[in-house]
């Protein structure tokens, strides 16, 4: 989906209402649509224009991990550099306000995006009312939604979860729509226990996402040396490119020993 500017997005009658930027969001319903958004912003990335690709790394790192206490990457690496300082001239905003101008920017960049979001939001409200006027239905599920769940726990770090899926017979390797698997999602979002889980019950350490991308990519990117230094551990290669043919070492802005190549 390409990205609509404000200025080029069209009125239609016919959409939903989609609220306003100065609606503040709060709790589980933040949470939900921060993630959401933040799923697919990631997916859009080379649709983003780099300054709002910055601004929306800075709100990212400051909604998922706080105000800024690493020190700068080496200023020869441009594109950390520029990361580093997106990330820290927000000074001290909350969590909380990071998500909502997030979510606020996702909404402004890919209104179709929202429209979908919102719609598919009303639509769960309408199936959780039926279901709750008939009661429970059956308790086998689908493949389709299981491969969901799978996902969303791996993104929530909900650790039980991911074992009753497990344990339930979903593969440990389901690829989401942007072929993806939960150990992506847990490394994505910094989940350390979810992701020793996922490894070891035989997670592909080397799964390539649409984008060419491993979960050592992802670490290397989201700045988490521990889980990292885990899927080191568990014999990630070093030497998958992803689609712009980078290596996870490549896009590293860190020291961090265990990503040099053995002698």
């Amino acid at each position: 989906i390409k990205p609509i500017y404000k200025s080029e997005a069209g009125q239609d009658q016919n959409q939903i209402h989609i609220p306003k930027v100065k609606r503040r969001l709060e709790g589980k319903d933040l949470e939900k649509e921060f993630n959401a958004a933040s799923d697919f912003v990631q997916a859009c990335t080379l649709s983003v224009p780099d300054g709002l690709y910055l601004r929306f790394y800075g709100l990212h790192k400051i909604a998922t991990e706080g105000p800024c206490t690493a020190p700068p990457p080496f200023p020869h690496k441009l594109k950390p550099h520029n990361e580093w300082n997106a990330w820290n001239n927000l000074g001290d905003m909350s969590p909380e306000e990071a998500m909502n101008e997030y979510i606020a920017a996702a909404r402004e960049l890919f209104p179709s995006w929202a429209q979908a979001y919102y719609t598919r939001m009303k639509d769960e409200e309408t199936s959780a009312s039926a279901t709750g006027s008939k009661g429970p239905g059956p308790a086998s599920k689908t493949n389709e939604l299981e491969l969901g769940e799978i996902h969303v726990s791996a993104r929530e770090g909900e650790i039980e979860d991911l074992k009753k899926h497990m344990e339930a017979g979903v593969a440990v390797n389901t690829r989401d729509s942007r072929k993806r698997t939960p150990l992506h999602l847990a490394v994505d979002h910094g989940h350390l226990g979810a992701v020793e889980l996922l490894v070891s019950s035989n997670a592909d350490v080397d799964a390539q996402d649409d984008q060419g991308q491993t979960p050592l990519h992802y670490a290397v990117r989201r700045e988490k040396e521990d889980i990292a230094l885990l899927l080191v551990k568990h014999r990630a290669d070093l030497q998958i490119k992803d689609g712009d043919g980078n290596t996870a070492p490549d896009l590293c802005s860190s020291a961090w020993p265990f990503l040099k190549p053995a002698n």
